[in-house]
Parts: C-alpha cells; structure tokens; sequence
C-alpha cells in the first residue's frame, strides 16, 4: 500500500481517536443517570467498532513495492 494510501487511513484513525476522548470527556461530566450518559457510552462503542474495521481491513491488503529490487 503507497503512502498516500496510509496516510489517509492514519488521519481517520487519528480523528476517530479525537472524536472518541472528545465523548469520552463529555461523559464523565455528566451524572450517572442522565439519558446522554448512554448516548454517548454508544457513540463510543461505535467508533470503537470502526476503528478495529478500519485496521483488519488495512492489515489485510497487500503492500507492494512500487520497483523491482535490483
């Protein structure tokens, strides 16, 4: 896979990462009985979910020298 394969990929984890400690902070200000409590516990749980697709499915394509060796 090119870089500008990986680097695509490496900034949605990367912003997957922000989007979920973002949720995360606003979670522990909430009280425990608050409806968005469970909201966002789910958000989380979603990107989580993404963030391990996005990385089987990265490992599984084959990377390829762009020259022969010599």
């Amino acid at each position: 896979m090119s870089e500008e394969v990986i680097a695509p990929i490496g900034r949605i984890l990367r912003e997957l990462g922000n989007l979920r400690a973002a949720a995360y902070n606003d979670l522990i200000k909430l009280p425990a009985t608050d409806p968005m409590k469970k909201v966002l516990t789910d958000i989380d749980q979603i990107f989580s979910r993404t963030e391990e697709e996005i990385i089987k499915a990265s490992a599984g394509v084959v990377r390829r020298r762009l020259w022969p060796r010599v």
